[in-house]
């Protein structure tokens, strides 16, 4: 029975084999895992509208040139 549990651990607990027994660590993992997405959503979601202001700011600037330069038709 002990020689199952220590086999099956393994599998269960693929994320950090080091620490089967720990609750706390999965939870820290966990938390850690949750923290990082979030913050690299936020990030990857500020540069997108970075980006596209930019985009909008030089497509406004160069639309601006085109409707004021007499020799663009």
């Amino acid at each position: 029975m002990d020689h199952q549990h220590g086999t099956n651990i393994n599998s269960d607990w693929m994320d950090n084999p080091g620490r089967n027994d720990d609750d706390d660590s999965s939870d820290t993992l966990l938390f850690a895992i949750l923290t990082l997405s979030i913050s690299y959503f936020v990030l990857r979601t500020l540069g997108v509208v970075i980006l596209v202001a930019l985009l909008l700011f030089a497509v406004w600037i160069v639309m601006g040139k085109d409707a004021s330069s007499p020799r663009i038709a």
